[in-house]
């Protein structure tokens, strides 16, 4: 209830929560509009812009006892070798996102030359290679 009315205050009005880990539900829903009005106020914050900008994480934590450390990367396509973005942009950060009712989803944040910045949403893409297409034709929108 409390994601809901704070949807709501950021304006969001296609999106309605019935869960706080995002996993499919028949009345979890939201729109690519919202996503980027949620991801654009979240911008505002100086903490998930280094998180989501990150290339990897690593952590050091005990296991039984035991010293263990594991370093994630990240798995956005731009980030980590698989698609190049246009020489004109850097990739500021994103989130992906898949599950089987929302397929393959990707809000991704890059700024142009001019350090103007941009938001770009592609969501429920059947594959991972389609939902690149078609953030690349998003992002080569951008002109420098």
């Amino acid at each position: 209830q409390l994601m809901n009315q704070t949807a709501h205050s950021l304006g969001m009005t296609d999106s309605h929560f019935m869960n706080a880990h995002g996993l499919d539900d028949p009345d979890h829903y939201t729109s690519a509009y919202d996503i980027y009005l949620v991801f654009n106020r979240l911008l505002d914050n100086e903490t998930f812009r280094r998180v989501i900008g990150a290339q990897d994480y690593t952590a050091t934590f005990s296991n039984n006892g035991l010293p263990v450390v594991k370093t994630w990367s990240r798995g956005i396509w731009y980030f980590n070798g698989g698609r190049e973005l246009p020489v004109y942009l850097t990739g500021l950060g994103g989130k992906t996102g898949t599950t089987d009712g929302a397929l393959f989803c990707l809000t991704f944040s890059a700024a142009d030359i001019a350090g103007n910045e941009y938001i770009a949403v592609v969501l429920r893409s059947g594959t991972r290679e389609r939902l690149y297409n078609n953030m690349d034709l998003l992002l080569s929108k951008v002109l420098n």
